[in-house]
């Protein structure tokens, strides 16, 4: 984490922080291969000639099911992220984030 010095966190913040990434890691990576094997079937049925609409249509369900799967991970594991946060880290996280990005 960029910020954890200005943000003070504490080693049991740290602790849960780098455990919720690692969790995040584990969980993700087999997912992504998976979706890289169905991303190369989909690809394959629609380089035929004469695209058979229905197991195109069934692939890309499986492909899209998995990219949701995926970004539910990141956002669980955002949230774990954030509830480890005080208000106050928070709010500073804020804005040291916007203070980077030049947002407002």
């Amino acid at each position: 984490m960029q910020h954890q010095a200005e943000l003070a966190l504490t080693a049991e913040q740290r602790t849960a922080i780098t455990d919720a990434v690692k969790r995040l890691q584990a969980q993700v990576i087999d997912v992504q291969w998976q979706m890289q094997y169905e991303q190369q079937k989909l690809a394959q049925l629609l380089s035929d000639s004469s695209v058979q609409e229905a197991p195109a249509l069934a692939q890309i369900d499986r492909v899209l099911d998995l990219e949701r799967q995926i970004k539910k991970a990141h956002l669980a594991t955002l949230i774990r992220i954030k509830n480890t946060l005080t208000a106050e880290q928070q709010r500073q996280l804020r804005s040291l984030v916007e203070h980077t990005v030049g947002v407002r």
